[in-house]
């Protein structure tokens, strides 16, 4: 049976997949054996987890585990855009973004920006440093809308096609203050301190 890779491939699923096949020729699946025999027909009467592994490999045309896994993760890679949105999924997330109340989703923001924006005269060194930076990471991981809520947070989340759409829109907002720190949006791309994938 030959398989393909798709958009949707993850390395979690194939791990998972691997060992749901190893529990079913432990439990002497009939399926299960026909189907090793037909990606390895020299493999062993009990195969170990790496034999599986290299089965489902070759089922997906490569010559072993290590390399399906690097092909799955290029893949995964490939679905995140710069700025942390994953592109089969934005426009779900946009529209789940905005079902949000306007107060929560300004709340989101502000704390996005207050977290990955750190006011340099308030001090806050390392470990505090480093809490921030995670918060405004996980924040923009688990909302990538964000990034297109206004100026300030599409020019930390690094959305350039949105920023570039707002200044079109109007030029005035790349000098405009604004966000928690009343800062313009310049002096949030230079504090900005972002996890980047």
């Amino acid at each position: 049976m030959s398989r393909t890779l798709s958009t949707e491939s993850s390395l979690v699923n194939l791990k998972r997949e691997a060992k749901r096949w190893l529990r079913a020729l432990r439990d002497n699946d009939a399926d299960a054996r026909e189907r090793l025999h037909r990606s390895t027909p020299n493999g062993t009467a009990n195969p170990s987890l790496r034999e599986v592994q290299r089965a489902l490999a070759v089922e997906h045309g490569f010559n072993n585990w290590e390399s399906l896994l690097a092909a799955v993760a290029h893949i995964e890679k490939s679905r995140v855009a710069p700025s942390g949105v994953s592109v089969n999924n934005a426009e779900f997330q946009l529209a789940v973004f905005a079902q949000k109340t306007t107060s929560e989703r300004n709340e989101i923001v502000s704390r996005f920006l207050s977290n990955a924006c750190r006011d340099w005269r308030t001090g806050g060194g390392g470990g505090e440093l480093r809490i921030s930076i995670h918060t405004a990471s996980r924040l923009l991981q688990q909302n990538p809308a964000i990034a297109r809520a206004d100026i300030f947070s599409a020019v930390v989340g690094g959305d350039i096609i949105r920023v570039r759409e707002l200044l079109q829109s109007d030029n005035e907002l790349a000098s405009l203050p604004g966000g928690p720190h009343s800062w313009p949006p310049l002096l949030y791309l230079a504090s900005a301190r972002l996890l980047q994938p």
